[in-house]
């Protein structure tokens, strides 16, 4: 793969923190889309002059890259049962979790809103219903 250390920058004031081709306003994201687009490498520095070949090819090399450590992210996740807290640009986090403990976290919501329910009927603050009533209530002629 291309080296895209020195080429590939990152910098809060251009383009509000998104992966750059050396501190100009395209991105790495811009360059992958006329990709996308069937653009070819010379018709891309043709648009772009400021753009050579080796920047092109350092945006996929970094790509290529991302992707890679966002799939190791996930088998970290999945083998260790471990949240990992992801911070991104204007200072967003985001949580990556297994979908074991997404299924528990589930459980647990599920567990809070059975009991929250169960006191608000001890308490009178709600009734129980048969599902005549509730079809009666809501005009319903038939069960689903």
């Amino acid at each position: 793969m291309a080296e895209y250390q020195s080429i590939i920058t990152i910098n809060p004031q251009i383009r509000s923190g998104k992966p750059t081709i050396r501190g100009m306003r395209i991105s790495v994201y811009d360059i992958l889309e006329m990709l996308v687009n069937k653009m070819s490498f010379t018709d891309i520095i043709e648009d772009f002059p400021e753009l050579t070949e080796e920047d092109i090819l350092a945006a996929l090399s970094y790509a290529a890259d991302a992707q890679l450590d966002f799939e190791n992210l996930i088998e970290q996740v999945t083998l260790t049962n471990e949240p990992i807290f992801i911070s991104g640009n204007n200072n967003q986090t985001a949580v990556l979790i297994s979908e074991t403990m997404w299924e528990e976290i589930q459980e647990r919501m599920d567990t809070m809103i059975a009991d929250q329910r169960i006191d608000e009927i001890k308490s009178g603050k709600s009734e129980i219903y048969s599902l005549e009533e509730v079809m009666q209530k809501l005009d319903l002629d038939n069960p689903v």
